[in-house]
């Protein structure tokens, strides 16, 4: 089984690039696509209408989204209110069944190791709110292992600077987190689905027992196709 994945549609910025990569992709067989966050450009929450017709074009099942840094804290409810049928999780976890499979899902913005300097500015105690959202992914994860579902982390922020290669290095902690590297290395999750990394030249890496997918449109320019299983063999 594979799943699909995508991020930072930007929309109306890049939905003519979304719609090109939903016709190339083979959607046929797929039963599940991500959002990674940033569908919509910079607060305009009613694009995503336009973001959901055009995956209606080429995509029947099931989505489940994450929020980016552009789907601003006060359009949280419009999205969720208004598109009951895109599964949000705001640091959360959904369980779905396929087959002899179950998949848990953590979906979570994510966190950064240096907030920016709009945060900071805007956003009062950010720096705890990070740190309690990322004991609450380490827990969300941790619980996943236990019960030894497929445990899949869909953030919109980079939990590794890996896959940040091609971004500007200094601004590496205002986009992703090692922190939260640490956690994935120790927990081992299956899957990590992110996005928000536009000029990343590394969009795929194995960290430890975990693949890594950023699925930024702008870096990718596809529909991401990620595979449940994921043997030695495939990996060579």
């Amino acid at each position: 089984m594979e799943i699909a994945a995508i991020a930072d549609v930007h929309s109306p910025k890049y939905i003519s690039e979304y719609e090109e990569s939903l016709k190339n992709a083979k959607l046929d067989k797929i039963e599940l696509m991500l959002f990674a966050g940033d569908m919509v450009y910079r607060g305009k929450w009613v694009e995503f209408r336009r973001v959901l017709n055009v995956t209606r074009r080429y995509f029947r099942g099931k989505i489940v989204a994450c929020f980016g840094n552009e789907e601003y804290e006060d359009i949280i409810v419009y999205l969720v209110k208004g598109f009951p049928e895109v599964i949000w999780l705001n640091d959360e976890v959904l369980t779905l069944n396929y087959g002899s499979k179950t998949l848990f899902i953590v979906g979570t913005k994510g966190v950064l190791d240096r907030p920016t300097k709009w945060q900071r500015t805007h956003i009062p105690k950010i720096h705890e709110i990070y740190s309690e959202r990322l004991k609450k992914i380490s827990n969300l994860l941790r619980e996943g292992k236990r019960r030894g579902y497929t445990v899949i982390l869909l953030t919109h922020y980079a939990p590794t600077f890996k896959t940040l290669v091609g971004e500007p290095r200094f601004a590496w902690p205002e986009m992703g987190s090692e922190r939260m590297e640490k956690i994935v290395l120790e927990v081992k999750p299956d899957i990590i689905v992110h996005g928000h990394a536009h000029n990343s030249k590394k969009t795929f890496i194995q960290l430890g027992e975990t693949r890594v997918y950023n699925v930024a449109l702008p870096a990718t320019h596809k529909i991401t196709m990620i595979p449940l299983e994921y043997g030695l063999l495939k990996f060579l």
